[in-house]
């Protein structure tokens, strides 16, 4: 196992056996598990003949963040899905890729770098 699979296996074990309990205190877990149903469910090729059509009725800016190490949903998701965004409307989806050794759970710890793109985003 290299350092970096390593480091990210001890943080998540650390977070999932202490940092849970914390933030989902005073909440209603089954809220929680409604936005994973929906977030693990949702077709954009719903209702059209295929994805590629779904992601095109997105006429938005798009900003799509993915951690590096995320093996749920991995960057190149998101790069295929700007790729098919900026084919008819350049510049319609960006990508910005974080690198953290938290894999899927870089989402929740790595806030100040997440939000750091979403502020320049919302202010261009």
């Amino acid at each position: 196992m290299t350092y970096c699979n390593k480091k990210r296996s001890l943080n998540a074990k650390d977070y999932l056996q202490t940092g849970v309990e914390e933030q989902i205190e005073g909440r209603d877990p089954n809220c929680y598990i409604r936005v994973l149903n929906a977030i693990n469910s949702y077709d954009l090729g719903r209702d059209v003949q295929d994805y590629e059509l779904g992601v095109q009725r997105i006429k938005c800016s798009v900003l799509l963040i993915n951690i590096f190490s995320d093996s749920e949903f991995p960057p190149y998701w998101a790069e295929e899905l700007a790729e098919i965004l900026n084919k008819n409307n350049p510049g319609q989806a960006q990508v910005k890729i974080i690198d953290s050794p938290w894999g899927h759970m870089g989402c929740v710890q790595e806030g100040k770098a997440i939000g750091k793109h979403i502020m320049a985003f919302l202010c261009r």
